[in-house]
């Protein structure tokens, strides 16, 4: 039976092309839009891949066009559209460029055949699973297990839809510790968060040891932030109160610089009446102190909500987006900022962006639900338009691959628009 054509037809046509994490997005200042349950791939395999150049990730057309491996300064060229069938549509025309001993293809055919990989290859989708968070923050751990949270929870486990609807302060997190096991359900463990405080619209990063450091929160229905700062200890499973900023933060940006210290940055809420508060970074050490940067205060509109901020080759952590003023923070000292130039003339709220290489970050959608794409690459100090998506997003997420390409999935195309297709 196994050797009959249409079954072979069969597996052929039910082979997916990978995707990292998908129907996961951030909602406009709310949480309640999701479903309980995650379509769950094969996480480890691509996290433990690794480019091994003059392998063959993926062919494509009917002449089996080679679209290369990727290097650490490979640039972003094209998307590709991903469905589950042996047919896919391309973007783009087919032309070669060479990057150092680096060769690939871009492609278009408006009904081009697809030779797929196996999945060890390029991952698949796996059967969709109930969890018991909405995995509106998740984290890899480096022993390969997630950590993830919503909001609060209410007596009987359950969460309330809209954060907001729980009146008073809220003194709970529900958190869950998953361990993935092939491309099966996986097991989790309770990893809640009693110390009374909601780590709703938080920022977190891994810290070098290992540990989860988050700053901030939701302190009540009124959606306002909270000043503490938290630590989450995977070798025991539990979570400490660490550090207390000196603003409360709601939506703030966490991140690691290269001496393995923390910057924070926005998330501020309560606007003085006519104007935008007045951020002061701070920067927690590696011994868990917080220090103030006073020299660069700052009252601009990039002070708000989830800043996207990454450590640039010059020793200085560069802000990206998503409005268009490209910065420099310079954290030594007192810290200043200095300016880079305009990004792309159009604010990008609830947009995404992926560094993929050292110093060059794509940036994608956001705003008014556009397709658009950038590259800004801080070696040069350059911004340039790149190929579009396919599709309109918003409130989306760009995943880094294992080979080095960027991967766009979920997000909405309109108001309340699901957009369930990746590239």
């Amino acid at each position: 039976m196994h050797n009959q054509p249409g079954f072979k037809m069969w597996k052929k046509v039910t082979r997916w092309i990978a995707v990292l994490w998908s129907q996961l997005f951030r909602r406009d200042r709310r949480f309640g839009f999701g479903l309980l349950s995650l379509s769950i791939v094969s996480v480890i395999t691509l996290l433990n891949l690794s480019a091994q150049p003059g392998k063959t990730a993926v062919n494509f057309g009917t002449n089996k066009t080679n679209i290369g491996e990727f290097g650490p300064t490979h640039k972003f060229v094209d998307w590709v559209v991903i469905k589950p069938a042996e047919e896919a549509k391309m973007i783009a025309k087919v032309t070669q460029e060479k990057i150092g001993n680096i060769s690939r293809s871009r492609f278009s055919s408006s009904n081009s055949r697809v030779a797929l990989a196996s999945a060890d290859q390029v991952g698949k989708w796996s059967p969709v699973y109930d969890w018991p968070v909405v995995a509106i923050h998740a984290s890899l751990l480096p022993s390969g297990r997630v950590l993830a949270f919503d909001t609060v929870k209410l007596p009987d486990g359950s969460t309330p839809g809209a954060t907001e609807n729980v009146d008073g302060e809220h003194t709970n997190t529900r958190v869950t510790l998953w361990t993935p096991d092939g491309e099966g359900a996986g097991t989790h463990t309770p990893a809640e968060n009693n110390l009374k405080r909601n780590l709703f619209c938080s920022g977190h990063t891994t810290l070098a040891d290992g540990r989860l450091f988050a700053a901030g929160g939701n302190l009540n229905s009124a959606l306002e932030g909270f000043p503490q700062t938290h630590l989450y200890n995977p070798n025991n499973n539990r979570w400490t109160v660490e550090g207390t900023m000196q603003a409360s933060r709601w939506y703030p940006s966490v991140t690691t610089t290269n001496n393995g210290e923390v910057l924070i940055t926005g998330g501020l809420t309560d606007p003085p009446q006519g104007g935008l508060p007045t951020d002061r970074p701070e920067v927690r050490a590696t011994n868990g102190s917080l220090r103030v940067l006073n020299g660069a205060a700052s009252t601009t509109a990039s002070n708000r909500f989830y800043g996207w901020l990454r450590q640039a080759p010059n020793g200085h952590v560069a802000y990206l987006g998503p409005e268009p003023n490209l910065r420099y923070l310079n954290v030594n000292g007192n810290g200043s900022w200095s300016d880079i130039g305009n990004r792309d003339g159009q604010s990008r709220s609830y947009g995404s962006f992926a560094m993929y290489a050292p110093g060059k970050a794509l940036i994608a959608g956001g705003g008014n639900f556009n397709n658009s794409a950038v590259v800004v690459d801080l070696n040069t100090g350059t911004s340039t338009a790149t190929s579009p998506m396919a599709f309109q997003r918003r409130q989306h997420n760009l995943t880094i691959l294992a080979d080095g390409q960027v991967l766009a999935t979920g997000g909405l195309r309109e108001f309340r628009s699901i957009l369930n297709r990746c590239e």
